[in-house]
């Protein structure tokens, strides 16, 4: 396997495009093209920028011995992870998402700021605690809170307002990403 062709395993094993990729390390399509089919061969500079970006092996890169990653628990993102005392599934979530482009990652961004906003805003809000049902007392004579609302009916009303701010959240997202293509 040649050098052009770990850089295409590289960047299909990362998901990314040949832009995304590219733009990860200042470059253009057009150099990745010409690195993947062999017509140019990357520079040590553009090596050694490939493997501290995408955390690869340089031996890997160069001559296609050992693994393709360098060791995971040497990384930034496992320094980050011990840190912050992240799990295997913030863990994820935090690699996959340095993983995107950054259009992607300022959508997403978006998303967790109107989701933050939606959430103050819901705090702030008198919650309505159900009481405690005595033991003797029957499921179904539940006595309404404040608006008039029995348990079950507040749950309901509750789901339905989670699913018209998680319709708001995509519609606003949908024209954060159509807005950055349109700028692009």
């Amino acid at each position: 396997m040649t050098i052009g062709e770990r850089i295409k395993k590289l960047r299909k094993e990362l998901s990314l495009t040949q832009q995304d990729f590219a733009k990860r390390i200042g470059a253009t399509q057009n150099t990745i093209t010409r690195f993947e089919t062999g017509r140019v061969n990357p520079s040590n500079s553009s090596m050694t920028l490939i493997c501290r970006e995408f955390n690869v092996r340089e031996t890997w890169l160069r001559e296609g011995e050992g693994e393709m990653f360098a060791d995971e628990d040497a990384s930034l993102l496992a320094q980050i992870a011990a840190e912050y005392h992240l799990d295997e599934n913030a863990r994820a979530l935090a690699k996959t998402f340095l993983s995107l482009s950054a259009e992607r990652r300022a959508v997403i961004v978006q998303a967790v700021k109107i989701l933050a906003e939606e959430y103050a805003a819901q705090a702030a809000q008198p919650h309505y605690n159900p009481p405690v049902a005595d033991a003797g007392a029957s499921e179904t004579s539940e006595e309404p809170d404040e608006d008039g609302l029995t348990a079950a009916e507040r749950a309901e009303l509750d789901a339905e307002m989670a699913e018209i701010r998680r319709m708001k959240i995509l519609e606003k997202t949908s024209r954060t990403s159509t807005a950055s293509h349109s700028i692009a």
